[in-house]
């Protein structure tokens, strides 16, 4: 007969975006390119936010992640200096590359106010010659990817193991190229948070009373450090009903047993 699963504390599961470069490239001689400020926005089901600030996430579910990369590129609103210029049979305001065309009726043109009366030569520099360009934003780019928390391992636009150092470039044609740096990281575990929660005061008891040796004090560092990977054997026996397994009066959730799995695997950090 199977045995029950134990019910143990939530096993959390967390992980960190962290874009290590981000770089705009515009082409040489873009009327803005000094203007242009790029970021990347973080999007997951535990919620969004900026980057190059390492963005954080903490979920009770093993399982797989998606996560979005939205690269937006903002050009801001500034001060471009023109003239007022008869073009084609008309009239334009032209300056900062950009041609906006005028009535004729236009008081830049006539330099008389609706009221009627004249425009000053300062109302004229200030009012006519001067324009604020409109601010924009936009998302050139967007990385798709996938994060499995049991395994370590991205996948989508960017591939590899978590912690490693993805590349990433996209040719945007006549408006440049943005290339960006970025990893994803597990959380990294430690005995007092993640493991010793695990243990119940009955299986704490049980070790202690153990005829055989080892007898291992299971809410002690010292003592389970050693014995780490024979417990991760035990407790993954228990998963195909084999024994000995750990506990004796039933199985471990599968999200606990990552939870111990990634700590040996990281070397049992105290």
């Amino acid at each position: 007969m199977a045995m029950n699963i134990i019910p143990l504390p939530p096993s959390l599961f967390g992980f960190e975006v962290s874009v290590v470069d981000l770089k705009d490239h515009l082409p040489k001689g873009a009327v803005q390119a000094s203007q242009v400020s790029t970021w990347a926005n973080v999007s997951t089901s535990q919620g969004t936010g900026p980057a190059p600030a390492d963005f954080q996430a903490i979920t009770d579910d093993p399982g797989m992640v998606q996560i979005t990369i939205a690269i937006v590129r903002q050009t801001p609103g500034q001060t471009v200096r023109g003239s007022i210029r008869k073009q084609r049979g008309g009239w334009a305001w032209v300056g900062g590359g950009q041609s906006i065309s005028l009535e004729a009726s236009d008081p830049c043109v006539t330099r008389v106010w609706p009221a009627g009366h004249g425009m000053t030569d300062h109302e004229y520099s200030e009012f006519c010659l001067t324009r604020i360009t409109s601010r924009s934003e936009s998302t050139p780019w967007t990385i798709g990817l996938t994060y499995d928390l049991a395994n370590d391992v991205i996948g989508g636009d960017a591939s590899g193991p978590a912690g490693s150092l993805l590349s990433l470039q996209k040719d945007l044609g006549s408006n440049g190229q943005i290339s960006v740096s970025l990893t994803v990281t597990g959380l990294a575990r430690s005995f007092a948070r993640d493991i010793r929660p695990l243990f119940r005061d009955s299986d704490i008891t049980c070790m202690n009373e153990m005829r055989q040796t080892p007898r291992i004090n299971l809410a002690s560092y010292a003592d389970v450090r050693p014995y780490a990977a024979m417990i991760l054997q035990a407790l993954s026996a228990s998963e195909n009903g084999f024994s000995p397994h750990m506990p004796q009066d039933g199985w471990w959730p599968v999200a606990s047993r990552l939870v111990f799995k990634q700590w040996v695997e990281q070397g049992t950090p105290p």
